[in-house]
């Protein structure tokens, strides 16, 4: 039985773990610059004229209505809606008209994989020139595939 040398043993031990971290570090340096397959698309851009984390300036949101869409039409004639959820990955407005009696909005939820774990209100501006002048009573709010919510449009004085 041939004895190795704690010297030996040593150098061994040293070259293997200096080969295998040289190894892992090639493999985490390719996997950086390769792009991974399978990578959701993005969620389409909102069409609203704003996105803003919170509430609108000036309106201190209701506790009540905490989680549900809310809709405010504003002094400087923009249209106001407020969505709740991750305030990383807030839903996007794909759709908005407004044809005299109802306002009608459209989210998709964000594609991103990973987002925020808090509860915040987003606000989505729709300027003057989307609103079109007359501002109705009611908005109907659709996030997705859910039921379209119908709420009152609020007037903050």
């Amino acid at each position: 039985m041939r004895r190795r040398s704690a010297g030996t043993t040593g150098a061994i031990l040293a070259a293997t773990l200096a080969t295998l971290t040289a190894g892992a570090l090639a493999g985490c340096a390719q996997g950086a610059t390769t792009a991974p397959t399978g990578v959701p698309t993005p969620s389409p851009e909102s069409i609203a004229d704003e996105v803003i984390t919170g509430g609108p300036d000036g309106v201190a949101l209701p506790v009540e209505t905490m989680g549900g869409p809310l809709a405010y039409a504003m002094d400087d004639g923009s249209v106001q809606i407020v969505t709740w959820g991750s305030s990383s990955c807030p839903p996007r407005a794909t759709e908005f008209d407004n044809d005299g009696s109802i306002i009608m909005v459209v989210f998709v939820r964000s594609s991103a994989e990973v987002c925020t774990a808090d509860y915040a209100p987003t606000t989505h501006v729709f300027g003057e020139d989307a609103v079109g002048g007359a501002v109705p009573d009611e908005a109907s709010i659709t996030i997705e595939d859910a039921e379209p919510v119908t709420v009152e449009i609020q007037r903050p004085s």
